[in-house]
């Protein structure tokens, strides 16, 4: 067996791993970053405040949820900043088994994405022995598949940071920064690392993009806030 046949093998059993972590599917559904994110968006979209326990257990409750599925207490209120609350609207706005289903589709294609995007950083050409290494790599570590289990934005940032970074490079300054920007409004303190490239490399245009697009999603979940007071 050559070396590229055994790295594909190795693939395929990664692959097999990372799908038998999701399993069974009510995993997915129960998504307990997910939850809390979903609620706290719904409550803000109702202007209440996201922030409280008890509005986000109620809101749950309103939905349909029993008890026993609220969020765990230790686990909420998110302590996600109210422009992630903005991105997160049009998903709350479906129902919730509807919306882990949607945010499950939207991790995988933010993993494939990412995956892309190292390929074309790297310069590394697919289904070759660095390729597969990589592909294997990434399906097998647990990290990827919790995140994808329970329903954190991790991948989701890093894919945004990832092809912010391939834009940039391409001198699509606009689109770099926008990208750039949406992953900071979702979770800034991942996002932010990725900026270091345009800091070190003095690429104002995209930091002035990615500025502005952040400012619109603060400015639009202030609005939202003044618009319609919390009532706990």
């Amino acid at each position: 067996m050559g070396l590229r046949s055994l790295l594909a093998a190795i693939c395929i059993l990664a692959g097999f791993k990372f799908v038998v972590r999701l399993m069974p599917i009510t995993h997915l559904t129960s998504g307990r970053a997910l939850k809390g994110n979903y609620l706290a968006s719904r409550a803000w979209t109702r202007g209440l405040d996201p922030y409280d326990h008890a509005v986000v257990t109620r809101i749950w409750i309103d939905a349909g949820g029993t008890a026993a599925t609220a969020p765990d207490r230790a686990r909420t209120p998110s302590v996600y900043p109210p422009t992630a609350l903005v991105l997160y609207s049009p998903l709350a706005m479906a129902p919730w088994s509807l919306a882990s289903v949607i945010w499950c589709g939207l991790s995988m294609a933010a993993l494939a994405t990412l995956l892309i995007c190292v390929h074309s950083l790297a310069g590394i050409r697919w289904l070759e022995a660095q390729s597969l290494c990589l592909i294997a790599g990434t399906l097998a570590l647990e990290p990827v598949s919790n995140t994808v289990q329970v329903g954190q934005t991790s991948i989701l940032v890093s894919a945004l940071a990832a092809a912010s970074i391939v834009y940039g490079l391409n001198d699509r300054r606009c689109a770099s920064g926008v990208l750039e920007g949406l992953g900071i409004a979702l979770k800034p303190q991942l996002a932010l690392a990725f900026a270091a490239p345009f800091v070190l490399t003095r690429r104002w245009k995209i930091l002035s993009a990615s500025r502005a697009g952040s400012r619109a999603f603060i400015s639009r979940s202030t609005q939202e806030e003044k618009m319609t007071p919390g009532d706990s």
